[in-house]
């Protein structure tokens, strides 16, 4: 070992640690959308920076301390463990940096490496993501699960190479230890919300929580496997690790409880129940002894099935969403994703659409099943995330790593039983909500379990194949570190665009406008940043395959005002064709052609693409109304007929924006314009009514949501008598809709004292968000009833089971309580809610 190695570790050391140390929030990322850090949905405190500096002050003195190469990739082995935890939130640190760790690990260990088992299952499941990788429509996602899939994939290599069975005890203490803070620091920032909200604990507990910034399904099968590895490590160890283990594992239960998974609570019981009858085959009596043994087997067939069903066809794929009970919803929703990923698989069951499919399967939707259904969700499983975008060969690596990680542990180790039987747990929780698959699609949890079963076990030693791959590692570890930290720097140039893009916008919207407005230094015109264009030409070199990156230098030239529209209609290309199943650069490319020149073909067939690409997402409205405004100019009437009543059908409240004409039964609607043609809101409002119809009773929940689109509509027209009397013909059984758009639009007015008088007509419904309207309106309105608002706030916190913390409502709720104590005179109070919606919206 040299010098130098030890300098370079201990370099990315302190680089890990201090971006840990100074990174807020996750940045809007590449393929995924904006993601989270820290330990739990509220952000970081402040003191957490001076922590994460500490230990990294502390992880580097170790690293210079040790005493061999092997000492020394074993320290980095344990570190990059810790940044892969949860996918990388425990431990935040982004993609680019883990990706730079795994390769400096690999490039130290390389001398001491040996092939395995798992190691070689590993190599074969990312040869066979070749294809789709080859042949994907969007690079840039390529590069983006690479980063993310890599780091974890090299722990099935490094960990049974580096590690023998007393080590690998000791990397599991670690990772039961890390895992336990990070749950019990979450919990410890709701309690930090529940002491401005004035809720008891009992009732923070009964909503759903968020840990280490993971939605609670995407915790889950991460969650799962660590308690029934840390129950086999207590098991057979004694003393303070047992208590130390016992004390984390008791935080990690904690986590799960709060994220109020039956998913989690399901395939745990499973697991330690598994773990149990392994442990005690050989001491029970004669008769219980072979049921015992067929614990396993059944374990292995049940996940299995679990595995496939979601990809047989044979679940239902329609949406039940006005059921109140939170099951029927799951299930419902689970059901319309699978169904989605399975057409999407069948449209390339070979290749796949490559890393970034999700950008694919809007245009695989069926029209009323997922109208208002977000396409950029996985498919919550992961059999069908892997085939619709890695196709046939992705399934089969997928299979060969079922199969290693369900081989039978070959020794009498205990840990070894428990990372097999964790192994088991975790692949049935991602047959559910696909939680260390979401980003990686291949498990990152399953290819540290491979590796930790592999050196309990002592499989590397005892392998005749197993050989030292040295030269063939440093070949391609050092390419790789020096492609992470150009992808790195390439970020981080990103990221500082981003702010400066932001500032800049909004000192454009807050300059003075006018002919006494000032010259254009004195307004800081944004004309004059030359740094702020040569950071953009940096990233387009850093990272020339991002359409994020194209459309900020279209936006930086958008707000320079010194490029030509031509030239950003440009860039809006070159960013589709980046990305070109993306409905969204399709739309924007085509607004830039507008100003340009609306008329010309290429306009419409850009938004005939767009909303080809996502026809019912959550956005499609707005592609709809453009194509039905560019159809309408065009004089195609019928087809823009039907692109406004989609757009509507899709956000009723679209209509409120929208030019109008005549009154009553004469009400016309002019998308494009008081110039251009108009339609009349009674054919809009027939054409739903029979779309409505033709569903009839083969898909009821989609035919009842029609119902409330055409009552939607004529609210966003402000044609609440209409409206009102629609209601009653459409819900004459039941009120609650009636009252609940009453309300909702009285709200809307600030006619609180109208919203009152319709939700008290409601009683004792129980439903936390109309409690939270009833609250709001109570703040409100004259005269102030400070009895009744605690009542119903009373009712409200009994009702929070059934929502999560990063709900907007809670926010509401803490505003009304605002409201109240600010009309109370109550400054104090007032001050601590104001802090309290603070922290909830970090």
């Amino acid at each position: 070992m040299t010098l130098a190695s030890k300098l370079l570790a201990a370099l990315v050391t302190l680089l890990t640690f201090a971006q840990a140390a100074c990174l807020g929030p996750l940045r809007l990322d590449d393929a995924c959308g904006s993601a989270r850090s820290g330990l739990s949905t509220f952000g970081r405190p402040p003191e957490l920076a001076a922590l994460w500096m500490a230990a990294g002050v502390g992880a580097v003195w170790l690293i210079l301390r040790a005493a061999s190469r092997r000492d020394l990739a074993r320290r980095l082995t344990t570190l990059l463990v810790a940044a892969t935890l949860l996918d990388g939130h425990a431990f935040p640190v982004v993609s680019e940096l883990r990706l730079l760790l795994a390769a400096t690990t690999l490039g130290i260990a390389a001398p001491e490496l040996r092939g395995s088992r798992s190691a070689r299952v590993t190599l074969l499941a990312l040869v066979l993501a070749i294809p789709a990788i080859a042949g994907g429509l969007f690079p840039h996602g390529t590069v983006v699960w690479l980063t993310r899939l890599l780091p974890a994939a090299s722990l099935a290599w490094l960990v049974p190479s580096l590690f023998d069975r007393d080590d690998a005890r000791r990397l599991v203490l670690v990772i039961v230890l890390l895992t336990g803070a990070l749950c019990f620091g979450a919990l410890a920032s709701y309690l930090t919300l529940a002491e401005g909200l004035d809720l008891p604990l009992g009732t923070v507990l009964r909503t759903r929580l968020f840990v280490a910034g993971l939605h609670p399904n995407l915790a889950v099968p991460h969650l799962v496997g660590m308690l029934v590895l840390g129950t086999g490590l207590a098991w057979s160890s004694r003393g303070s690790v047992r208590q130390l283990t016992l004390a984390a594992s008791l935080c990690t239960l904690a986590a799960l409880w709060a994220v109020q998974s039956r998913t989690g609570f399901a395939t745990v019981a499973a697991g330690l129940g598994l773990l149990v009858c392994m442990r005690l085959a050989r001491p029970l009596p004669r008769l219980a002894r072979p049921l015992s043994r067929l614990a396993r087997p059944a374990a292995v067939l049940a996940v299995t099935l679990l595995l496939i069903v979601p990809a047989s066809g044979v679940t239902d794929g329609s949406i039940h969403w006005l059921s109140p009970e939170k099951a029927s919803k799951a299930v419902s929703f689970r059901s319309a994703m699978w169904q989605l990923g399975r057409d999407t698989f069948s449209a390339a069951p070979w290749h796949g659409f490559g890393p970034g499919a999700r950008y694919v399967q809007a245009r695989f939707a069926t029209p009323s099943r997922y109208d208002g259904l977000s396409k950029g969700d996985h498919p919550h499983n992961v059999v069908l995330a892997v085939g619709e975008e890695l196709g046939w060969p992705g399934l089969l690596a997928l299979a060969l790593l079922f199969a290693a990680s369900m081989r039978r542990p070959r020794g009498d180790g205990m840990l070894a039983a428990a990372c097999g039987c964790a192994l088991i747990t975790t692949w049935g929780a991602n047959a559910i909500d696909m939680g260390g698959a979401a980003t990686t699609l291949y498990p990152s949890l399953v290819f540290l379990l491979l590796g930790l079963r592999d050196a309990d076990d002592g499989l590397v030693a005892s392998d005749p194949h197993s050989r030292p791959v040295r030269l063939s590692v440093s070949l391609l570890a050092w390419p790789v570190g020096l492609i992470a930290l150009a992808l790195l720097i390439g970020r981080h140039d990103k990221n500082v665009l981003t702010d400066e893009l932001t500032a800049l916008a909004a000192s454009v919207d807050d300059a003075p406008r006018g002919p006494g407005s000032g010259p254009p230094e004195e307004l800081g015109d944004p004309r004059g940043n030359a740094a702020l264009i040569r950071r953009a030409a940096r990233v387009r070199n850093l990272r020339p395959l991002d359409p994020h990156g194209t459309q900020l230098r279209a936006e930086v030239a958008h707000l320079l005002e010194n490029a030509a529209w031509p030239d950003i209609a440009r860039l809006l290309q070159r960013a589709q064709e980046q990305m070109p199943g993306s409905a969204h650069f399709a739309h924007q490319h085509a607004i830039a052609l507008t100003r340009l020149d609306p008329g010309r073909p290429r306009v419409g067939e850009l938004l005939t693409d767009a909303v080809r690409f996502d026809a019912y997402g959550r956005e499609a409205w707005s592609r709809h109304l453009d194509l039905a405004r560019w159809r309408t100019l065009r004089d195609q009437r019928e087809d823009a007929f039907e692109s406004l009543v989609t757009s509507l059908i899709l956000n009723p409240g679209a209509a409120a924006d929208l030019h109008r004409s005549g009154a009553g039964d004469t009400l016309q609607l002019h998308p494009a314009g008081p110039d251009a043609a108009g339609f009349p809101v009674v054919n809009v409002l027939a054409e739903i009514a029979r779309r409505r119809a033709a569903l009839g009773a083969d898909d009821r929940p989609s035919e009842q949501r029609l119902r409330l689109r055409e009552v939607e509509v004529l609210h966003a027209l402000d044609e609440y008598e209409h409206a009102a009397r629609r209601t009653s013909e459409l819900f004459g059984e039941s009120p609650l809709y009636l009252v609940t758009r009453t309300a909702s639009a009285a709200l809307a007015q600030e006619h609180y004292e109208q919203a009152l008088q319709a939700l008290i007509q409601l009683g004792d419904h129980g439903t936390f968000h109309l409690l939270v309207d009833e609250l709001t309106a109570r703040a409100h309105a004259e005269p102030l009833d400070v009895g009744s608002f605690e009542a119903v706030l009373d009712r409200a916190f009994a009702a929070l089971d059934d929502v999560t913390f990063e709900s907007d409502t809670v926010v509401r709720l803490l505003a009304a309580r605002r409201k109240l104590a600010e009309r109370r005179g109550d400054a104090l109070t007032a001050t601590r809610m104001s802090e309290a919606m603070a922290f909830a919206r970090r």
